[in-house]
């Protein structure tokens, strides 16, 4: 999703450059029609070329250069904005993953012992209960398996991953990022309303609530929320007042 969003904005400003240079080169093409036509040929073809870079008509030349301007200004916008707001390059370290078969993976050390063993009896009985796999990563970007869990852990359509991470900073807006982020199968999708992922991202994953509660107990409360409402699947908030 990271790789994807970073792509995404690169392909906008490909896009807006490429109309750009269009427009600018293209312009004139409205103006003198003959230009780009077929029937464009020899001496009639560079007749129509030295009067369309000799016309003053809208003052095409200082026009040209104008847009060209502009053009080049806004490409150097939008591409330092890309660089500028770019999200964290994805990560694939097999090497910091367990060598023993797990559903929780903590490199961050957010969890103890205790609270791990926990956690995975949890997941456990949610599989075992409705067929739905929740995975648990905790991680401090950049020291994270990352790409590599795809595969470790099979993820599929019903397959549930959270990822708790306190390395990425801030959002666009100088916000502190939530710790809490999902990777929701599809099938996992149709059982409970987006609103339900949205509030639980939001309450317990904002940093306000992580500083107070701290870090395992925004976790726990995560991985309780989702075993509960994807096993009675009508939540569309967390079902405990926090």
């Amino acid at each position: 999703r990271k790789l994807m969003m970073s792509f995404n904005c690169f392909n906008c400003t490909v896009l807006l450059c490429l109309f750009l240079y269009s427009f600018t080169n293209g312009y004139k093409s409205l103006v003198h029609p003959n230009l780009f036509s077929s029937s464009c040929r020899g001496q009639k073809c560079s007749s129509v070329l030295k009067m369309s870079s000799s016309n003053k008509l809208f003052g095409t030349e200082l026009f040209d250069k104008k847009i060209l301007s502009v053009g080049v200004f806004v490409c150097s916008l939008f591409s330092s904005a890309q660089i500028t707001f770019a999200r964290p390059e994805g990560v694939n370290r097999p090497d910091l993953l367990p060598k023993e078969p797990t559903t929780v993976i903590d490199v961050a050390n957010f969890l103890s012992k205790g609270q791990e063993k926990k956690v995975i009896k949890s997941i456990e009985e949610l599989e075992k209960a409705t067929g739905f796999r929740l995975r648990l990563l905790c991680q401090s970007y950049p020291n994270t398996p990352g790409l590599a869990i795809k595969d470790y852990w099979d993820v599929n359509d019903k397959t549930v991953v959270v990822v708790v991470d306190k390395g990425e900073g801030f959002n666009r807006k100088g916000i502190p990022t939530n710790i809490i982020n999902l990777n929701i199968g599809s099938e996992v999708e149709n059982v409970l309303p987006p609103q339900f992922w949205q509030r639980l991202t939001n309450k317990l994953g904002n940093q306000p609530y992580v500083k107070k509660a701290g870090e395992d107990i925004a976790v726990l409360n995560a991985v309780e929320a989702i075993t509960f409402c994807l096993q009675s699947k009508d939540c569309t908030d967390i079902p405990f007042q926090l």
